[in-house]
């Protein structure tokens, strides 16, 4: 009675102190408690413990990844916006600074310095460029430049700076029919079953990239009808 009072004791205890107890049973001359039976379950919990918390850990590895909310998932890694990203755009204002091996280097009124190709520019309609030329940018959601203006054709166009973009855009909302990431090109059936087609700039390639066919999307087209922006409709 002595023994099965003493491990019904030690089960109350952690595994160092259940091999105290037997160490002290042993020397009081209590030899009978079976010490392998006591090493075993000492192990055993251990390993119980060490798997917990590893399944712990993957839990909250996960938890981010399955409460993630109605996106289309990317094969890079990036999800299409489910609304329209304009509001997190923001056009700040630019100076030339220098122009070498044709790339334009500009300073932003944020301080920041920032570079494109004059091809680019003049993709933007923008045909010659020199020092001290003043600019407008469209910097998107992922700080990259989607779209640029002369700021004298920004004010003859009366566009504000506060509405987070440049010019007059289209936006075009349809299912995607197809996309070419290497010649830049996406087409979009629109409700009336006509497609049209547009050449998408750089930003905009891993947005759409991985979007299955059929999916609807809205794409924002500049006034060169070039996409700088998409989402989900």
């Amino acid at each position: 009675m002595v023994i099965s009072a003493l491990e019904r004791l030690a089960h109350r205890f952690s595994p160092a102190r259940r091999f105290y107890l037997v160490g002290h049973a042993m020397r009081q001359g209590i030899p009978s408690i079976n010490m392998s039976n006591m090493i075993k379950e000492v192990v055993s919990m251990k390993w119980l413990k060490a798997i917990s918390i590893s399944l712990f850990l993957l839990l909250l590895i996960l938890m981010p990844v399955s409460s993630a909310k109605g996106a289309d998932s990317l094969k890079s890694g990036f999800r299409l916006p489910s609304s329209a990203p304009t509001p997190h755009h923001r056009v700040i204002a630019a100076e030339v600074q220098r122009m070498n091996r044709g790339v334009v280097f500009v300073k932003t009124q944020e301080g920041t310095l920032r570079n494109f190709s004059i091809e680019e520019a003049k993709k933007e309609g923008i045909s010659s460029l020199q020092k001290g030329d003043r600019l407008l940018l469209e910097i998107d959601e992922g700080n990259l430049i989607i779209d640029m203006q002369k700021q004298e054709a920004a004010a003859k166009a009366a566009r504000s700076p506060e509405s987070g973009t440049i010019g007059h855009p289209q936006t075009i909302k349809g299912a995607l029919d197809s996309f070419d990431p290497l010649d830049r090109k996406v087409s979009i059936r629109l409700g009336s079953g006509e497609t049209q087609s547009f050449e998408v700039k750089v930003p905009v390639l891993t947005k759409l990239n991985g979007v299955t066919q059929g999916a609807h999307i809205t794409l924002i087209v500049d006034e060169q009808g070039r996409v700088k922006d998409a989402h989900k409709s």
